[in-house]
């Protein structure tokens, strides 16, 4: 029921004929919903719902209506918000601070920055009395707000994206056993898994997968604890080009022994397979020491792809490092 132009000028009703005359009747179109002054397309507009201004400038205008876009697996979104068409756009959280920690401006304040993303354009969109983060028109790539900094106009927000652990698959390569996956109450799963070793080319070891094809995607782990009878047991996110064992892929993990390792395999060069990164690009951080299992209680992990670039992010408390 938007009854306003993209330029946030009201609506004539469609069976008025003042300030602007017109055909757009509800006689003349009684299919169309010509209902008061909302936006409609009784001709099927290529560019889309319109209305007649009641400006006395150009008569016909364009509305700014969101696409239906259907749920992700995993919605929630008073915790998370969908990604890909959805843009977070559906998210309804509480989370009012950009991911640099600048709290948001309301989304009914002009102060400290002047914006068109007034709660009366966007009735369906959650900003009625918050300054929480949202994405109401869909016109950037997630969750986002005006913040309180005057030199700041917006910023992204950490929300995270919605996905559904059970749509994921048990893949096994190399020699493994013991792989098993199960729901939590609160949607938080428990993966257990017995491997040998992932960062040498047979790729011995279980993992749970979704196929993202080309899309970007951000997920996000967190490692209650790290037991196992061997002595290079590994838990973390992994990015892979394909299932096949001599697949190009990027890693995240943590060790038992205590130390954060990035490693990528770039393919095979003169015959041989290229590593880089290795365990020049590990780190201890702070208050870790060697041997589980209470070394890794509340350690976070996060990968992020946007584009070619991938991105990861690891954090135990008050120490962190990004790759």
């Amino acid at each position: 029921k938007k009854s306003t132009t993209k330029g946030h000028n009201d609506c004539q009703r469609w069976d008025s004929q003042f300030p602007h005359k017109h055909d757009f009747t509800p006689e003349n179109y009684p299919d169309a919903g010509l209902e008061e002054n909302f936006c409609r397309n009784p001709d099927g507009s290529k560019s889309g719902p319109f209305c007649l201004s009641v400006l006395n400038a150009q008569a016909i205008q364009y509305c700014s209506i969101p696409k239906c876009v259907p749920k992700c697996d995993g919605s929630n979104p008073e915790e998370c918000g969908c990604l890909d068409e959805n843009k977070q756009s559906d998210y309804r959280g509480t989370i009012g601070v950009t991911e640099d920690g600048i709290e948001c401006q309301r989304w009914d304040s002009q102060v400290p920055h002047v914006h068109n993303h007034d709660p009366k354009y966007y009735p369906e969109s959650g900003l009625e009395d918050n300054n929480f983060c949202r994405n109401p028109s869909m016109e950037k790539k997630r969750a986002w707000c005006y913040t309180t900094d005057p030199d700041v106009e917006w910023g992204y927000c950490d929300v995270q994206p919605c996905w559904d652990s059970s749509k994921m698959t048990l893949t096994t390569i190399g020699s493994v056993a013991g792989s098993s996956i199960s729901e939590l109450p609160d949607g938080s799963s428990i993966i257990t898994t017995n491997s040998e070793d992932i960062s040498r080319v047979s790729d011995g070891f279980s993992f749970f997968h979704s196929t993202q094809g080309a899309g970007n995607f951000d997920v996000s782990i967190k490692i209650d604890s790290l037991t196992s009878e061997q002595g290079w047991a590994r838990s973390g996110l992994m990015i892979r080009e394909t299932l096949d064992p001599i697949s190009r892929f990027e890693f995240l993990v943590f060790s038992e022994l205590g130390w954060i390792q990035h490693e990528r395999r770039l393919g095979r060069i003169e015959g041989e397979w290229a590593f880089s990164s290795n365990k020049g690009s590990s780190f201890s951080p702070e208050g870790f020491e060697s041997f589980y299992p209470e070394l890794f209680e509340n350690v976070e992990m996060h990968m992020k792809k946007v584009g070619n670039s991938v991105a990861f992010y690891a954090r135990r408390d008050d120490s962190h490092k990004s790759w």
